[in-house]
């Protein structure tokens, strides 16, 4: 069990992979599963500067997300 699994019920990594924006090796992680009845995404960039982690993270509804996927 994962912590992603602990705390989002049917959750499922959609995508994890390493990526470079503007340069900088970041990591990126989409998963999904429900909170109460809400079917919900996190997309989430993780980044590693020195001794520092930054953790920008999108939730949104899984409706809405894809929606932005086909623009």
């Amino acid at each position: 069990m994962t912590d992603i699994d602990s705390m989002i019920e049917k959750s499922k990594i959609m995508r994890s992979e390493l990526n470079r924006m503007t340069g900088e090796k970041h990591h990126e992680l989409v998963y999904s599963g429900k909170q109460g009845k809400n079917k919900l995404v996190f997309e989430q960039h993780i980044y590693f500067k020195g001794d520092q982690i930054y953790i920008l993270t999108l939730t949104s509804a899984f409706k809405t997300y894809k929606k932005k996927l086909r623009k």
